[in-house]
């Protein structure tokens, strides 16, 4: 089926000594697409990331996160599936000139079912670039 999604989201960042934290606190709105017709459904996601400078070695760092998926009431399925996904992640990361950051890590992902009896486990090679744009003068 077909998703699609509209999300509020708040992140806040902070430091405890040299382990910097995220957090992100997301609402989704899912409409979803099938043959019988659109679904609506929510979802709250919440989503925490702690980063590890390795010592005297200031290009590189590990990073942890989880992330849990928290189905929120629908009239489709009002009290089954509460907790549909979880994610948990470790990677070492290595910063590069010029804004960008190489990433590879592990992730273990698992997907309840719809009775939320039943799951997935998904383990993922994680493999990442990220590039961070300046547009200051």
């Amino acid at each position: 089926f077909d998703e699609h999604r509209i999300w509020q989201q708040l992140i806040t960042k902070s430091q405890t000594g040299a382990l910097k934290w995220m957090h992100r606190y997301r609402l989704e709105q899912r409409l979803m697409m099938r043959e019988s017709g659109s679904v609506w459904q929510h979802r709250a996601r919440y989503f925490v990331q702690v980063t590890w400078p390795i010592p005297n070695h200031p290009a590189w760092s590990v990073s942890a996160y989880e992330e849990a998926f928290i189905g929120l009431r629908s009239l489709e399925n009002p009290v089954l599936n509460l907790l549909q996904q979880n994610r948990l992640s470790v990677a070492l990361n290595h910063k590069l000139e010029g804004g960008t950051t190489l990433q590879l890590g592990y992730l273990q992902q698992v997907l309840w079912k719809g009775s939320g009896l039943a799951a997935e486990r998904n383990h993922v090679l994680l493999v990442g670039v990220r590039h961070n744009l300046d547009f200051r003068d």
